[in-house]
């Protein structure tokens, strides 16, 4: 059984023990003489509030959907391109450009693990000619630990330093781009560096708590630990910001994309693509549009 299904394992039990505990525990607690409404009425708000803390306690489980890649197994990376671990215990591939002055480090969603994304990294490399450190977040791939809003960023941080003080590429030269619940992770790491070159956001979300109402018409608000506010913190970010999104995308539609730029300072730009899905293969136009941004700064 891999650590991930451990993991889940671990959070079911402690999620039905939870709301077990709250109708049993509720329930013995009203007197047997309760009226029958009021007792139907107190039973449905205990299995309301069961029903909070198991979405609650599973809350990561919904917004993280890793997969593992065994440590001692090479990934099928080009020859001129190398794994790299990061503290702590992050995983990470580096695609180096000769004679690229600036570089990038991509931040992707939130399923799979970096096997998934060695050609869109090596296609940003060629595409943009900048050299390109992806990363895997926590539980992703081979990174040890467990994905959380915190470790995420964490892991982003830790790949930006390693860019910065080990391969020596200044701040201003150097680029971030998020996709999907990457653009949460690469907004933060934007806001805690103001001198990046640029920030691209592609194809995300105004913050988690939002998706959870869009898709599944839940108002969790504070329960939600795991927020990625990106829309909250764009007022904040002093870096240049690209949006891009598909017209047809329908978990991130273009009216994120509105608000997101709303939110935003200048210099920003939103860019829809036609026919583009949540999940379309970048192609020429993707590229072109981030080309076109960058000659700007």
């Amino acid at each position: 059984m891999s650590r991930r299904h451990l993991r889940l394992l671990r959070d079911c039990l402690l999620a039905l023990g939870v709301g077990f505990l709250i109708v049993q525990g509720g329930g013995k607690l009203l007197p047997e003489t309760t009226p029958f409404p009021l007792w139907l009425g107190a039973q449905a708000l205990l299995f309301c509030l069961a029903g909070v803390a198991v979405v609650t306690l599973m809350q990561a489980h919904l917004i993280f959907a890793p997969s593992e890649f065994p440590r001692d197994q090479p990934l099928p990376i080009p020859p001129d391109s190398q794994e790299l671990w990061l503290e702590p215990g992050i995983h990470a591939l580096w695609f180096p450009k000769p004679g690229a002055s600036e570089a990038l480090l991509y931040c992707h969603g939130n399923a799979g693990d970096l096997s998934h994304r060695i050609v869109s990294a090596n296609t940003l490399r060629r595409e943009l000619e900048v050299s390109v450190l992806a990363i895997d977040y926590p539980g992703f791939g081979k990174s040890r630990g467990a994905p959380t809003e915190a470790s995420c960023y964490a892991s982003a941080l830790a790949g930006l330093t390693w860019l910065t003080s080990t391969q020596g590429f200044p701040l201003e030269q150097t680029l971030v781009l998020g996709k999907s619940l990457g653009g949460g992770v690469a907004t933060e790491v934007a806001l805690r560096h103001p001198t990046l070159k640029a920030l691209i956001l592609s194809r995300t979300f105004c913050s988690i708590p939002d998706m959870g109402r869009r898709l599944f018409r839940l108002r969790l608000g504070p329960l939600v630990f795991h927020r990625f506010d990106n829309q909250a913190k764009l007022p904040k970010v002093s870096v240049p910001v690209l949006l891009l999104f598909g017209s047809d995308d329908t978990l991130c539609p273009p009216v994120l994309g509105e608000a997101l730029l709303a939110a935003a300072n200048e210099p920003k730009r939103l860019v829809v693509l036609e026919g583009d899905q949540h999940n379309t293969p970048s192609d020429s136009r993707y590229y072109a549009a981030i080309r076109e941004w960058l000659t700007k700064f």
